[in-house]
């Protein structure tokens, strides 16, 4: 469920270090106007990498876990575009070194599926993780090829604009799918564009080129890895329609369209694409919200920021109670506590009826809020 407290962190946060850092950058006031480039991969990846510290403790380095992985990219694509901006490099070189980092995010993120880790074994051989890197990060390549072109030329807001657009989408379609955590990441990312959209579209002198457009493709490319290694739910062709709709949104940016009219058409073509795969899953998701087991219908409770709850139904005085007062007990390590399973025990005696006497005992959900 959102919380204030991701609105604040996965929104306004990494919005507000995203803005200064592009408004002090470009001074699009100006006369003229400063492009700024510098600022494009620190306003990403800096702002991304602050907002997921207020949504979990800093990870360790390295990680323990693969997506906590992406927290360390954050801070570390924003050096590398930081030195790609000042250095003026070519468009060839930066295309080798977008190439170079896409293949080490997407090793680092996908390497407990080779070598497998605490909570897995290995799923993955060596060989089917290198054609997945290999291609995954030429694909990250030619895509980054085509928005740095692209932002280079038009400078105006239909880079920032689609991938503002493709984040967000990602962010709904993963927690649709039941995985907050990698919306929350998504969200974070496009908190961190949209500023720039905003700028672009009222003073058209700012541009994610030389280094903004590399943070954007590392950190994307990397949880769109994330989500279809790691989630259960996810449908690869829909993530493929989402990494795809940035790119097939530039089409109308070369036809004669202008102005107003080539920014909407740019936006409407992505979001064609982005409904096929965000809309079947929020129908899936409200379907299986509402859907009936064991007789009863799911029921969930939004909970206070700082507590996490427990819905149980069914001969329970207190339906909602607070999961901390309870040990869990799982009769498999690899699964979750099934409906009409005897796998809580109230720890401390009180007001409370424990749920041993439950005659029936449905989980309808567990609804973490930090």
């Amino acid at each position: 469920m959102i919380t204030p407290h991701d609105i604040i962190y996965c929104v306004l946060v990494p919005a507000g270090i995203s803005l200064l850092l592009i408004l002090v950058a470009s001074r699009p006031w100006g006369a003229g106007g400063a492009r700024g480039y510098w600022a494009g991969p620190i306003a990403i990846g800096v702002s991304f990498s602050i907002g997921l510290l207020g949504l979990q403790t800093r990870p360790q380095l390295p990680p323990t876990s693969a997506e906590d992985w992406l927290f360390h990219v954050g801070w570390m694509i924003a050096i590398v575009g930081l030195l790609t901006a000042v250095m003026r490099l070519p468009i060839t070189i930066r295309a080798i070194v977008t190439a170079l980092a896409s293949a080490t995010v997407l090793y680092l993120v996908l390497k407990p599926l080779t070598v497998g880790s605490t909570f897995a074994p290995a799923t993955w051989t060596s060989n089917q993780a290198a054609a997945y890197i290999g291609l995954s990060a030429l694909a990250m390549t030619v895509a980054f090829v085509l928005l740095e072109i692209a932002s280079e030329r038009w400078k105006d807001a239909v880079v920032p604009l689609l991938m503002t657009e493709t984040a967000a989408a990602l962010g709904l379609y993963m927690i649709f799918n039941g995985s907050q955590t990698y919306g929350q990441r998504a969200g974070i990312i496009a908190a961190a564009v949209g500023p720039v959209m905003v700028v672009a579209l009222i003073w058209k002198k700012t541009s994610l080129a030389r280094g903004g457009v590399m943070a954007i493709v590392a950190l994307l490319g990397g949880l769109l890895a994330t989500c279809y290694a790691y989630p259960d739910k996810v449908v690869l062709y829909r993530l493929l329609l989402i990494a795809a709709a940035p790119i097939i949104g530039l089409i109308p940016a070369v036809t004669p369209l202008r102005g107003w009219k080539r920014l909407v058409a740019c936006a409407l073509l992505a979001a064609i694409l982005l409904g096929f795969a965000v809309v079947p899953a929020a129908i899936q998701f409200a379907h299986e919200f509402n859907a009936p087991k064991d007789g009863y219908s799911y029921r969930y409770r939004l909970s206070s920021v700082g507590q996490t709850f427990v819905s149980v139904m069914n001969g329970c005085t207190h339906p909602f109670i607070p999961l901390e007062r309870f040990d869990w007990r799982y009769e498999s390590t690899n699964t979750l506590p099934r409906d009409r399973q005897e796998c809580l025990s109230y720890q401390n005696s009180g007001r409370f009826k424990p749920l041993s006497a439950c005659r029936s005992i449905s989980i309808v959900s567990i609804a973490t809020t930090r």
